[in-house]
C-alpha cells in the first residue's frame, strides 16, 4: 500500500478565537477545519488564517484507544493521527475516520467502525464511476463489484485537523464496495467534490502494534466477531430486484413503455372519429304483433373498411336485450352482433340509486362487398320502442392502435411487476393495471367482419 496524495505541512500556531488558548496546527497550509480541545469549540481555516468561528460542539469519544497525536509506525513510515471526525447515518449507525499525516505529506485515513479498522487512501481511478449511477453495482479497476452500502452521512463531531471545512450537521454521500474480504473501494461525494479511495482491513491488534498501544484491547472487539459469523448479513434488495432495476434504467425499458402509452393514447382520442353517415334513421316499434324493425336501405361504397353503427334507444328503469342483424339487398344476414341497455332510475320503488343508463350501442364492422345493406333490430320484448340508427362509413378502428400499444407495453410490464413485487407496491399498481385495463377494453369495441 502505497500513499499516493501528500499534504503540504508548515506547522504553525493559531489562537483559538473563543477562549484564546494556541492551537498547533500541523498542516496549516491544507488545513480548513480545527477543533479547540480547551474550549470544545470549532472554526473554519483557510490558508492557515481563521474563516469563521464554530460553535461549540458534543464531545464523541471514540471506542478504541487512538487519540490525536498518537504516532503509527507503518511500512511507509511514521503517520501521525491530525484530526478525527465522528459520523452518523441515516440508519443511526457511528463510526469514526482518523486523518493520519507523515513528516513527508503523505496522508492516510482510518476508519473505525465498532472495533472494525480499514486503512484507506485517496487515490483516482482510471474511468472513475458516476456515484449517482452506481447505487447496486460499481466498476473499479476494470472489475464490477456489488456495492454493500449506499447511504449518506452527519457529522456529529470532530477533532483536530481536517483537510475540508467541517461543520456539525454536515452531510456527505458515500458507497462502499468490497473486494474479496479485505479489500474495500469507496466514494464520498457532495455538491462541490467527489473523492475515491481504497483501503484494506486490519486486525484491530496490527492497528494497537502499529500506534504501539499498551492497553489491553477489551473482549469485545473480539466478541463481535464471532458474533459476525453468527448473523446474517443486512437484509438488502435481492439479485432480482437489482436486476429489474437495472432493466428499468436500460433505454429499451423508456423506448418500450413511452411507445404503448402512445399508441394507447391514440387509441383513445381517434376512437372519437366516427368517419362519414351514409344514414340516419328513426323508426319506432309500435305493433306488438311485428316487433322486428328493417332500417335502410343504405350503400356501401368503400368495402373493406371499418363502418360503424350507433344505436340509441329510450328504457326505463329497465333491461332490453337486442338482436342486430345486417342484411345483404336479399335481406339475407352477413352478420351479428347483441347489446343489452338498461336504466336505473332513484325514484324508482325508492331504490335511492343514483341514475344510471346504458341506452347507447356502438359497433365496428367490415362489409367485404359493395351494395346494398339493411340492419334488422330484433328486441327482446314487444313493448313499444323508438330506435334512432346512424351509419357511418371510413370510422376508425381502435382495437388496432390498443393490441399493438398492449403487445408493446408487456417487456416493462413484466421488468415492473417483478420490481414492484420485490419492493412490495405490487398492489398498488395491481389497482392502477385494472382501471387502466378496464377502461382500454370499454373503449375497444367488437369489430365484427361481415360478408
Amino acid at each position: 500500500m502505497e500513499p499516493q496524495e501528500q499534504i503540504p505541512t508548515g506547522a504553525k500556531s493559531v489562537k483559538c478565537p473563543h477562549c484564546g488558548s494556541s492551537l498547533e496546527v500541523k498542516s496549516s497550509l491544507l488545513s480548513r477545519a480545527l477543533y479547540c480541545s480547551h474550549c470544545d469549540s470549532s472554526l473554519s481555516m483557510k490558508d492557515g488564517k481563521e474563516e469563521e468561528k464554530g460553535g461549540e460542539m458534543e464531545i464523541l469519544p471514540p471506542k478504541s484507544a487512538l487519540k490525536v497525536g498518537a504516532v503509527a509506525d507503518f511500512k511507509q513510515g511514521k503517520f501521525r493521527i491530525i484530526g478525527r471526525i465522528h459520523y452518523r447515518n441515516v440508519k443511526l449507525e457511528e463510526w469514526d475516520e482518523w486523518l493520519l499525516l507523515a513528516e513527508s505529506g503523505d496522508y492516510l485515513w482510518i476508519v473505525e467502525d465498532d472495533w472494525s479498522f480499514i486503512v484507506t487512501q485517496k487515490f483516482t481511478p482510471d474511468d472513475p464511476p458516476d456515484p449517482e449511477k452506481s447505487s447496486y453495482h460499481v466498476v473499479f479497476e476494470g472489475q464490477e463489484l456489488k456495492v454493500d452500502e449506499y447511504s449518506k452521512a452527519v457529522v456529529s463531531f470532530f477533532e483536530g485537523e481536517l483537510t475540508w471545512a467541517a461543520k456539525v450537521g454536515d452531510t456527505v454521500n458515500y458507497l462502499d464496495a468490497w473486494k474479496g474480504n479485505d479489500t474495500v473501494y469507496s466514494i464520498e461525494w457532495s455538491d462541490r467534490e467527489i473523492l475515491y479511495f481504497k483501503g484494506w482491513e486490519k486486525d484491530v491488534r496490527d492497528i494497537y502494534k502499529a500506534f504501539n498501544i499498551t492497553e489491553a484491547i477489551p473482549p469485545i472487539a473480539f466478541e463481535k466477531d464471532d458474533d459476525d459469523e453468527e448473523e446474517s448479513p443486512p437484509a438488502r434488495k435481492t439479485s432480482y430486484a437489482e436486476f429489474a432495476i437495472q432493466l428499468m434504467g436500460m433505454q429499451v425499458y423508456w423506448v418500450t413503455l413511452a411507445a404503448g402509452i402512445i399508441f394507447l393514447l391514440a387509441g383513445w382520442w381517434l376512437s372519437s372519429y366516427n368517419g362519414s353517415a351514409i344514414t340516419r334513421q328513426y323508426h319506432e316499434i309500435v305493433s306488438p304483433k311485428s316487433p322486428e324493425l328493417i332500417l335502410g336501405p343504405f350503400e356501401v361504397k368503400s368495402p373493406g373498411t371499418v363502418h360503424k353503427a350507433v344505436i340509441q334507444t329510450e328504457v326505463k328503469n329497465e333491461e332490453l336485450y337486442c338482436e342486430f342483424n345486417v342484411l345483404n339487398k336479399n335481406k339475407e344476414s352477413v352478420g351479428t352482433f347483441d347489446h343489452t341497455f338498461w336504466q336505473e332510475d332513484p325514484d324508482f320503488e325508492s331504490s335511492g340509486l343514483e341514475k344510471t343508463a346504458d341506452i347507447k350501442c356502438t359497433r365496428l364492422f367490415v362489409p367485404r362487398e359493395k351494395g346494398t345493406y339493411y340492419l334488422q333490430i330484433v328486441p327482446e320484448n314487444t313493448k313499444d320502442r323508438a330506435f334512432h340508427v346512424t351509419v357511418y362509413e371510413k370510422a376508425f378502428s381502435p382495437p388496432i392502435f390498443f393490441t399493438f400499444g398492449k403487445v408493446v407495453l408487456i417487456y416493462p410490464g413484466l421488468v415492473t411487476a417483478v420490481w414492484s413485487i420485490l419492493t412490495g407496491i405490487i398492489f398498488f399498481l395491481l389497482f392502477a393495471y385494472v382501471v387502466v385495463v378496464g377502461f382500454i377494453s370499454m373503449l375497444g369495441s367488437d369489430l365484427t367482419e361481415i360478408d
